[in-house]
């Protein structure tokens, strides 16, 4: 009888884990609404501005067409120019009236 009740309780728990998935920046960018809340995987350049604070820090992720993504973590900043995989989970907020909102990343790690 316990077997079963463990062998559950694992394919539920193991149903929580969502993996990251490898994307560029321009499949985020032009996919945000789609991506939102899910935990992804991009690589780019880092671009200025680069701010690090004790308690977060925040830098722009860029490809080779110029496309970026804001990112947001914890940990020591990157070097400008660096080349860095970041995983993140997307935000995304809809267009309104007056600007479009270019998707991010949070809770990010590189």
């Amino acid at each position: 009888m316990r077997l079963p009740v463990i062998a559950t309780v694992l394919f539920l728990l193991s149903a929580l884990v969502v993996p990251s998935s490898a994307t560029t920046i321009a499949e985020l960018v032009a996919n945000g609404a789609t991506l939102d809340g899910q935990t992804v995987t991009i690589t780019g350049a880092v671009a200025p501005p680069v701010l690090n604070t004790p308690s977060e820090t925040t830098f722009n992720l860029q490809d080779a067409n110029g496309q970026r993504v804001s990112v947001f973590g914890k940990g020591s900043a990157p070097t400008g120019g660096s080349t860095v995989s970041v995983t993140g989970i997307v935000g995304y907020k809809a267009p309104d009236e007056e600007f479009v909102w270019p998707p991010l990343l949070h809770a990010a790690t590189w």
